[in-house]
């Protein structure tokens, strides 16, 4: 089955790569079961399996750790929306008054953050300045603090020899800080403002973390027997229009617009076999069947 693929837009514009991603587009396949069974692994190492759904649905040949991580968001959050909708279920905990608020987040309003590039990366203070690199998705992979992205992102600093020195001794905290808004101002973002809450208990406001990770996609160790007796249902219960190895392949969203339509037949094929018994026989025996209510 051969899948057709979907066009996204990259934050970045393509404007800091020099191969096919410098017009700003990339294409992706949408999930199959095959990145759901991906996702739903039971591993502690979630890089390891977003590179590997990344590597399965970049239709574009080129090298996942060149990316720029903004960008890798994109896709993912393309491929959130694709797959599974735009509707996006979240627990908040409110800082104020500890309830707990269940919100419907709509995925649509995350944006890039329109900015025209001339960029320089150098970034300067009074006495010293510094030389920036994008983060790539390889850099953010091997970072595990804040101060392993600043040893990343800086590539020379004047007066300074060692990165790592002048990161862990001699950056003063003012201007860390502003240098990280400096940074962002010049870098390619996703825009999450739009998301505004206030608390339902308390009415102060609340702020909305999303974080664009494998748990994003909400795919358990759990969800692979969901997922699993999703594929044996239409593959059984179709009685040859689909097979396991085409189900298998078949795009989420075409996988579970089958189910439901298989489902509603399944239930009006029922009630019209329930139409011959008269009122006073017994329906307890009747076979539900694998979709109806148990």
């Amino acid at each position: 089955m051969k899948l057709s693929h979907k066009t996204i837009s990259l934050p970045s514009e393509g404007f800091f790569y020099d191969n096919e991603l410098s017009c700003g587009k990339i294409q992706i396949y949408p999930f199959t079961a095959h990145e759901e069974d991906i996702l739903s692994e039971n591993s502690s190492n979630d890089y390891e399996l977003i590179d590997q759904i990344l590597k399965s649905m970049i239709v574009n040949d080129v090298n996942i750790d060149d990316l720029l991580a903004v960008d890798v968001d994109a896709i993912l959050l393309a491929q959130r929306i694709i797959s599974y909708g735009t509707s996006y279920d979240v627990k908040i905990t409110c800082p104020h008054c500890s309830d707990e608020n269940d919100y419907s987040l709509d995925l649509k309003k995350i944006t890039s953050v329109d900015k025209i590039y001339n960029f320089s990366n150098i970034i300067q203070f009074e006495n010293y300045s510094i030389e920036v690199v994008p983060e790539t998705w390889e850099m953010r992979k091997k970072c595990k603090s804040k101060s392993d992205t600043l040893k990343n992102i800086i590539k020379s600093v004047t007066k300074h020899n060692s990165i790592d020195d002048f990161v862990d001794n001699r950056f003063l905290s003012r201007d860390a800080r502003e240098f990280r808004k400096k940074y962002k101002s010049i870098m390619p973002e996703l825009n999450f403002s739009l998301f505004t809450c206030s608390c339902k208990a308390c009415d102060k406001p609340m702020p909305i973390n999303l974080k664009i990770n494998r748990s994003f996609f909400g795919l358990t160790p759990n969800y692979k027997i969901t997922l699993h007796k999703e594929i044996f249902n239409l593959a059984y219960f179709s009685e040859g229009a689909f097979n396991q190895d085409i189900v298998y392949r078949l795009p989420v969203y075409l996988r579970r617009f089958y189910l439901n339509e298989l489902r509603t037949t399944k239930e009006k094929e029922k009630e019209q076999s329930q139409e011959g018994f008269s009122p006073n026989e017994k329906s307890e025996g009747v076979p539900r069947g694998p979709f109806g209510k148990k």
